[in-house]
């Protein structure tokens, strides 16, 4: 049986956004969710919805495209320019991270498919739900889960680098990776895209670690996900 990947995520910090930049965000993650829907290469069993005002569900057919959708999801968020609150400044360090979400992925069966996403069950919501769950105190904002503790145990390791990596992202290296993941854009380009220099963007990506994320991308890919 093939298995589902059940994105789940939701917004850090929603209660600190005055209403203003609350539906800023709420309409750059809706117009990201439509771009996902626009790719051909990408199949979902269900469409995003966002449920509790700050949160979203989605489900994939293909699982192995979950980090892709993923990463794009928060750079998409990441790269926006969102004037900050006073009170928000005083709690965070970083602009980008007004906009940024914690997504958790669960890889696993779809036992209950409902109308709605958010009323479906099985062990891919369960494990995605429990991930978001998990990294409210723990602090991760991206981490994948699948029935099969040992591959999961391995899984946690390589998101825990990753997760290192992206959580240092800027706003700038965010707008180019995002432009990456969404349209495959290769340096020349992001040069006309973004009209700034290839060298530029080279030493934009160099210093963001995207070639060493890259990789990792594609391997998770080739990786296929079903029940034994």
């Amino acid at each position: 049986m093939a298995y589902h990947a059940v994105i789940t995520g939701d917004i850090i910090g929603s209660r600190l956004l005055s209403p203003v930049q609350k539906k800023q965000t709420m309409e750059v993650l809706k117009a990201c969710f439509l771009m996902l829907q626009k790719r051909k290469d990408i199949s979902f069993e269900k469409g995003f919805e966002i449920f509790r005002g700050d949160s979203f569900q989605g489900v994939l057919r293909n699982p192995a495209l979950a980090l892709r959708v993923a990463l794009i999801i928060r750079t998409c968020l990441m790269k926006q320019k969102i004037t900050a609150h006073t009170k928000i400044k005083s709690n965070l360090k970083k602009p980008h991270q007004l906009t940024d979400t914690r997504i958790g992925i669960g890889i696993g069966n779809i036992n209950y498919k409902a109308n709605k996403v958010i009323e479906s069950d099985g062990e891919a919501f369960q494990l995605s739900g429990m991930l978001v769950d998990t990294m409210k105190s723990s602090g991760k904002r991206i981490m994948v889960g699948v029935p099969d503790k040992a591959l999961s145990e391995v899984f946690q390791l390589q998101f825990t680098l990753l997760d290192f990596i992206v959580n240092k992202w800027t706003e700038q290296q965010c707008e180019a990776i995002f432009e990456i993941l969404i349209h495959n854009y290769n340096q020349q380009q992001l040069s006309q895209k973004l009209k700034i220099s290839q060298p530029s963007i080279h030493q934009r990506l160099k210093i963001s670690g995207w070639y060493a994320v890259a990789p990792f991308i594609e391997y998770y890919e080739t990786l296929k996900f079903s029940a034994a």
